[in-house]
């Protein structure tokens, strides 16, 4: 399976543009419609209106960062019924003030009161700047401030949030996700145990090649790298996992240079060469067998 690679357009603002509104509209609208899909997708059932049964009173859904009743009121647009529940929500449990407050900007933006909304946004991004929701306000604060025509100050949030998505800080803290969810997909079951997740080599290769397309630090793309290997040979894939951990940490390719123990962390070529050898012909699989022993 050969590495995924991922080209996208090239997004650029000027500060000087005379109407750059094109040029959010493409980003904002796509992080909008995925944060609103995250917000309030509820399963839809299959049954008819008629088969329906009665339903019960409307309560908070389990596991649901959301209040079924409020969630309705904003897929349906109900702008006026989803303030009041969140008036109601801030006397009963002003614990989760930080979502009740996100939620109203959410409805006040349906309303245009855009104003109100960015007054409510600032607050949030000054009670709680390391909150759960801290970075869909800056993407929602970016979306209001260009309606209102205030580009310059649109713009720098989007150029701030992107250099956050493309940090190195980023990179690492999504690469370690990934592998520990890749470590729990391809990790040996215990015969006659129901496990939450079944091994799943295929999708664990997948999970351990988005690690490895982050193009994290040596020590993380080593164990992505690597663990594609090992899926690899379990699937009997061919060897092209192998091949690429060849090259990304063959010690051979540093010829004239000094190899530092301690900044050399390709430290499971050897199991890779080996497991290489089992798709050659006999011919080839003798001579990187030799060639195994004289390193």
């Amino acid at each position: 399976m050969r590495p995924l690679s991922h080209s996208g357009p090239q997004l650029s603002f000027s500060i000087t543009e005379v109407a750059p509104r094109a040029q959010f509209t493409a980003v904002l609208a796509a992080v909008f419609s995925f944060s609103l899909l995250l917000l309030l997708t509820v399963p839809v059932s299959a049954q008819s209106d008629t088969e329906r049964p009665a339903e019960p009173e409307l309560l908070p859904i389990a596991g649901s960062s959301i209040p079924k009743d409020l969630r309705e009121a904003m897929i349906l647009g109900k702008v006026t019924e989803g303030l009041e529940i969140l008036d109601r929500l801030a006397e009963e449990k002003p614990e989760r003030r930080e979502d009740w407050l996100f939620f109203r900007a959410s409805l006040l933006e349906q309303t245009d009161q855009s104003e109100s909304a960015l007054d409510l946004l600032r607050e949030l991004e000054s009670e709680y700047p390391k909150g759960r929701w801290f970075h869909r306000v800056r993407f929602m604060k970016a979306r209001l401030l260009r309606d209102l025509g205030r580009f310059g100050e649109a713009q720098k949030i989007i150029e701030q949030e992107t250099l956050r998505l493309h940090s190195e800080e980023r990179r690492i803290e999504l690469a370690t996700l990934l592998i520990e969810e890749g470590d729990l997909l391809s990790a040996e079951r215990t015969p006659g145990v129901v496990e939450e997740k079944p091994r799943d080599l295929l999708k664990a290769h997948a999970v351990y090649q988005q690690a490895a397309e982050l193009n994290p630090p040596a020590p993380l793309l080593e164990k992505a790298l690597f663990a594609m290997v090992r899926c690899s040979d379990a699937i009997g894939f061919p060897h092209e996992d192998d091949d690429r951990y060849v090259e990304t940490f063959d010690y051979r390719e540093k010829q004239g240079k000094e190899v530092v123990e301690d900044e050399y962390f390709g430290k499971n070529l050897l199991t890779v060469l080996l497991s290489r050898t089992d798709g050659m012909s006999p011919v080839m699989k003798r001579r990187s067998l030799e060639d195994l022993i004289a390193r």
